[in-house]
């Protein structure tokens, strides 16, 4: 694997990006839009809005969060703008 602790960081850090990036674009195109994301200091909150937004894109994400949590040290919230309201947290 990679020998430079930088570069394994960076690697994971886009490997765990990339997860929940896949998540988002699995199924027909704009199924599920990034509409923001916000970051505190404890949790990072993605607000994802499209037509067809729905509870298998928060499973999608929820298959794919745990390298997110572990190497950002955040734990991981969705909310749809379809619903208008917090689904809570991914677990």
């Amino acid at each position: 694997f990679v020998k430079d602790k930088k570069d394994r960081s960076i690697f994971l850090k886009l490997l765990a990006l990339m997860k929940i990036s896949e998540a988002l674009s699995h199924g027909k195109p704009n199924r599920a839009l990034l509409k923001s994301v916000t970051v505190r200091k404890q949790r990072v909150k993605l607000t994802i809005h499209g037509r067809s937004t729905s509870d298998l894109n928060i499973l999608r994400i929820n298959q794919r969060k745990m390298l997110f949590e572990e190497i950002f040290q955040k734990s991981l919230w969705i909310e749809t703008s379809k619903l208008g309201r917090t689904s809570g947290r991914i677990s």
